[in-house]
């Protein structure tokens, strides 16, 4: 028999550990589904605290403020006694924290519901935090407990809930993205409908993942699935929240919200419940083919990778109330950098001139790479300062006593560092935060003056490696909002890559080429994407980048550079260690505070043995 209900996903602003404002703000959004005839409306996962509260999680006070505020939220439930509510929370049973949803409806909590799949992610372990809810020995508890009144509230993961007629089911984020996920079990016991409070990072290309993963389990479990991620207003230490919420019924996605959503975000949509068989398992994903460029640089990648970084740069600094000070140099980092800041201030609804850009010329600046900055600043709209700083470099030379006509890592760090004490101070008296531009690649192999470029406030080119540079620039170059650049940027895309901090040329020009140091990034990107995402050997390595470069590089130069990348590697770990906070945009991370946990003084010996074999 079919019936048609209304669902909402519910996106709510989250403040990360102010349960008092959540349990209102999430009152207020029941009672918007309410008059918008909701029956069933899903908040995303630990809503309540929000998801990356972190060590927090260890503190009694915001355990037993999430715990108390269920009484609110039933007293709420009890006005908008035809809706029922999902909400995630941290709840203490048995001794042990739990992930859970609490389902309520009339005034009652119909139920309790634990993750049973914990994240093992860097970034969010959550066994840190949380118990697995297989772990959990009972299956029901008093809501006494729970400071309501005096009846049995059910406990454990697989419940179904009958809400007039229409059979319910609930799964938390990961316990979906498992092969053996408890909706298919749910389903075969009669599941109509299956609701998912989640926190999906998003990274490029996870959203088209997560909509074909909805997508395919509303299909096998011949069911209503819906899918309700945390918002943007999570932390954005190294990680963006999209709030992606989906709605699919029987493998076709009824409603989706496509972009990143900030707050305020309620999406409803009506769905046909009926009960039938599901259909069987999820089949296994295809391997990842092999070319010269494992980052995907197609066009639709690169706008999300733009919006990501720009929608993490634009929650920070609303959260600061700040304005976005960036270092340009005509180079390709700070070229991005400058353009995710505007894009930034677009979001916020602010002028580009609150993106405080500046140049700062010394004796490596080329005639190309400083009109290029001038001229891209102009175009852009941003508040232009421009600070020679060779003067200031000469009398720190004097100072420490360094001869000028040497030319060594001296020379070279303390142009470095004067451009990133410019840039703090000016940030401090503009109001402003230092948005940082150093990329993937150069963090990876260490190629950064430690507390010199390597530092800033909020770095949103920490996951991008240089290969994918250049075609994210021209494609935001493609975009309406900057055609009026596209010139002088296609030139800064056609540059030598080089930290200009060697003397230019006779003619003026670049004389210190990146690559001509340390080497490919092409082979660079290649290396760090199968070491670390991976965790190939060297032989593996090895024999990958022969197959894919075998009509670019020689095996006698692919074994050079895989050298000196492990090198690198490990010596520069340091610099790594204690590097900004910034958003993780690739499937590939370094950030020392969950992606990539390596001791500074670890030692290279053996990989490089294994190279020396090859």
């Amino acid at each position: 028999m079919e019936k048609t209900i209304k669902l909402g996903c519910a996106v709510l602003p989250v403040a990360i550990g102010d349960v008092h404002k959540n349990v209102q703000d999430i009152c207020a959004y029941i009672e918007k589904a309410a008059q918008e005839n909701c029956q069933i409306v899903l908040f995303p996962e630990l809503a309540l605290t929000g998801y990356t509260c972190g060590d927090l999680f260890f503190q009694q006070l915001l355990r037993s403020s999430a715990r108390g505020a269920l009484k609110e939220l039933s007293a709420c439930s009890a006005l908008y006694p035809q809706l029922t509510a999902v909400v995630g929370l941290p709840l203490e049973l048995s001794g042990a924290l739990y992930n859970c949803a609490a389902v309520l409806r009339g005034g009652q909590v119909l139920g309790i519901v634990p993750k049973m799949y914990l994240t093992d992610h860097r970034e969010s372990p959550e066994g840190r935090w949380f118990a697995a809810g297989d772990k959990l020995k009972i299956t029901q508890i008093s809501a006494k407990e729970l400071g309501l009144d005096d009846y049995s509230v059910p406990v454990g993961a697989g419940q179904i809930f009958d809400l007039d007629g229409v059979k319910l089911g609930v799964e938390i984020c990961e316990d979906l993205f498992v092969e053996e996920s408890p909706s298919f079990e749910m389903a075969k016991r009669g599941a109509q409908i299956i609701l998912n409070p989640a926190a999906s990072v998003q990274l490029v290309g996870k959203q088209k993942f997560r909509r074909e993963l909805v997508q395919e389990q509303s299909k096998l479990c011949d069911c209503v699935y819906a899918f309700c991620s945390a918002g943007c207003t999570e932390s954005t230490r190294d990680t963006v929240y999209s709030g992606h919420s989906i709605i699919a019924r029987r493998g076709t996605v009824i409603a989706e919200n496509k972009e990143l959503v900030d707050t305020d975000y309620l999406l409803c949509a009506p769905v046909r419940v009926l009960s039938a068989a599901p259909s069987g398992k999820r089949a296994a994903p295809q391997p990842k083919p092999l070319t010269k460029q494992p980052f995907d640089v197609s066009q639709t990648a690169c706008r999300e990778m733009f919006t990501i970084q720009s929608a993490g740069l634009a929650c920070r600094l609303k959260q600061l109330n700040a304005n976005a000070v960036i270092g340009v140099s005509g180079g390709l980092d700070s070229t991005l950098a400058l353009l995710v800041a505007v894009e930034a201030m677009k979001r916020l609804d602010r002028p580009a001139t609150d993106v405080y850009a500046v140049t700062m010329p010394c004796f490596g600046t080329s005639d190309r790479t400083y009109q290029n900055a001038l001229e891209l600043m102009k175009l852009l709209g941003v508040t232009v300062k421009e600070i020679n700083i060779r003067n200031a470099v000469m009398q720190h030379f004097s100072d420490i006593g360094h001869d000028p006509e040497i030319h060594n890592a001296t020379y070279e760090n303390a142009q470095a560092r004067e451009r990133t004490q410019i840039l703090m101070d000016y940030a401090s008296r503009v109001g402003g935060i230092v948005v940082g531009t150093g990329d993937l690649s150069e963090l990876a192999l260490g190629w950064c003056t430690y507390n010199g470029d390597h530092m800033s406030m909020y770095g949103v080119n920490a996951s991008i490696p240089k290969t994918v540079m250049a075609p994210m620039i021209r494609t935001v170059s493609q975009m309406d909002q900057y055609r009026s650049a596209r010139t002088v940027l296609e030139d800064i895309i056609a540059t030598p890559i080089s930290p200009e901090l060697l003397p230019v040329d006779g003619e003026g020009k670049i004389a210190q080429k990146t690559e001509d140091l340390v080497g490919p990034y092409a082979l660079h990107d290649f290396f760090l994407y199968y070491i670390v995402k991976d965790g190939c050997a060297p032989e593996q390595v090895y024999d990958m980048a022969c197959r894919a470069f075998a009509d670019e590089f020689d095996v006698v130069t692919i074994k050079k550079w895989l050298k000196v990348f492990y090198r690198r590697f490990f010596t520069q770990q340091f610099k790594r260690s204690c590097m900004p906070e910034g958003v993780k945009v690739t499937e590939v991370s370094l950030s020392p505070r969950g992606d990539w946990l390596m001791p500074s003084d670890a030692a290279v010996r053996l990989w490089l043995e294994e190279v020396e074999k090859l």
